[in-house]
């Protein structure tokens, strides 16, 4: 707070009181969508078995890091508003409904391209999704809340 002129929404260097945040996430797939990935199984992986699953075509260091990334800066985040009592602040926007071709960042199909459409329509409808801080799965904050409604807010 040294140049309080360049936080003028700020009244002290926690206060998140004047500050919305909107944070939109490119959606992931069920906690546990890979067949197979027993703790046993991953138990057994060799290096090459890490960084890819013939079987699958799937990397599951690669999805374990987009994972924890996206998990961890939505927990951030989230703790910060509600620590200060301001977490209607801040909504993350985030679906965990999407099959692993439409989870694909390079698939510009036109059938997956509406798949995502559609999924985002059926989305803004349905109940907001917030991490829960300790198992780090999306749970509904309740069961009226909309995501319509809290991005009108």
């Amino acid at each position: 707070m040294k140049h309080p002129e360049l936080y003028p929404m700020m009244d002290t260097a926690d206060d998140c009181s004047n500050i919305l945040l909107l944070s939109l996430g490119c959606g992931v797939q069920p906690p546990v969508s890979a067949p197979g990935w027993t703790v046993s199984t991953v138990n057994k992986f060799s290096q090459m078995g890490w960084m890819i699953q013939l079987e699958t075509k799937r990397s599951p260091i690669l999805e374990s890091i987009g994972a924890a990334s996206t998990d961890i800066v939505d927990y951030y985040a989230y703790s910060v508003f509600k620590a200060r009592n301001t977490e209607r602040n801040y909504l993350r926007v985030q679906t965990d409904a999407l099959t692993p071709d439409m989870d694909k960042m390079d698939n510009a199909d036109p059938v997956n391209l509406q798949n995502l459409v559609d999924i985002a329509n059926k989305m803004i409808d349905g109940n907001v999704k917030k991490i829960n801080p300790v198992t780090f799965e999306l749970e509904p904050m309740d069961d009226t809340t909309t995501y319509k409604q809290e991005l009108i807010w």
